[in-house]
């Protein structure tokens, strides 16, 4: 029969085996304003992100990795910066992406909320090759951190047990294109051009997915939160990271049903449909359709014969745009 003590033992290491060495995340966008597809208090929604990853962060006591978009515009109000200070798990270390920068530029860093939050030590930051990451597992990393309009460079030398990360904020997709004429590399290109790397997690597509090819991984966190009416369906997510077998797991977020509305798209789809069927009547009625707004509302007015009192409102109207 095991001993107690030796049983208490393996039970505590098979636990300890359990935890993730790292929680990566991105495209966090906190912001202060309300998302127009959103019906709920979106501030408070994004307070319980946080507090979930708070708790997984202390549950696993590993660091959180950001690639990028931590903020969703990079000069928030004094109000929202102390909010966010308030609500960030501890140990977190991030890149910037091209949210985080005044004109995108990674030279006005220095300006941003983003260093407020590196100066009172809220998050770690760092550019190019950073100094080790471990912790009392026995994990240890090198982290590569490549910031928005950075591109990654294979590293020279590989240090036995030392995973190599590359952490960026560069678009890459898997199964489909994100956008029509996307110029920008799939996930299995980058895998086999930056293959110094066992892991290479990014930001900027807010659709989350992962790739692997003969062993490295390629991790896209995708988006906090639901930010736009076509993310209904989003589930919102971090991955544990485990260095030992350079794999990761999916955390849920949880989620709030009916809380995303198309009204403001069926409206502008409405209005829309209201143009273009004034603009056809226009034509049934022989007015010709020119590049300016003005001469075809005067033409209009004109053949239409509209009142005087009626022209002078719309052209103040007008002028006053």
């Amino acid at each position: 029969m095991e001993p107690e003590g030796e049983a208490q033992r393996k039970g505590k290491q098979e636990e300890e085996e359990m935890k993730a060495d790292l929680i990566l995340a991105a495209d966090i966008h906190l912001r202060e304003d309300t998302p127009v597809c959103r019906t709920d208090d979106y501030l408070e929604a994004q307070k319980k992100k946080l507090l979930e990853l708070r708790h997984l962060q202390e549950e696993h006591n590993c660091p959180i990795i950001v690639a990028g978009d931590l903020f969703h515009k990079w000069n928030p109000s004094l109000y929202f910066l102390s909010w966010s200070i308030q609500n960030l798990p501890d140990n977190i270390w991030m890149i910037p992406g091209q949210h985080d920068l005044k004109n995108h530029n990674p030279e006005t860093f220095s300006r941003t909320a983003s260093s407020v939050l590196q100066a009172i030590g809220t998050i770690k930051l760092d550019r190019g090759r950073s100094s080790h990451i471990g912790d009392p597992r026995g994990f240890s990393a090198v982290l590569y951190a490549y910031w928005y309009g950075d591109k990654p460079s294979n590293p020279r030398r590989r240090e036995k047990g030392v995973r190599r990360i590359a952490v960026c904020h560069m678009m890459t997709w898997k199964k489909q294109k994100p956008f029509p004429g996307c110029k920008e590399d799939n996930a299995r290109k980058l895998l086999k051009k930056y293959d110094g790397f066992d892991l290479i997690v990014t930001g900027d597509n807010h659709l989350p997915f992962t790739d692997e090819y003969e062993g490295r991984l390629l991790v896209n966190p995708g988006s906090m939160m639901r930010m736009t009416a076509d993310q209904a369906d989003h589930k919102p997510r971090v991955y544990l990271y485990y260095a030992k077998t350079n794999t990761v797991k999916p955390f849920y977020f949880y989620i709030k049903k009916g809380v995303i509305t198309r009204e403001h798209i069926e409206s502008k789809e409405e209005r829309n449909e209201r143009v273009s069927a004034f603009v056809e009547s226009l034509k049934e009625k022989g007015t010709e359709i020119g590049l300016s707004f003005e001469e075809n509302l005067k033409e209009h007015m004109s053949k239409s014969k509209t009142k005087k009192e009626v022209k002078k409102i719309v052209w103040e109207a007008v002028n006053t745009q």
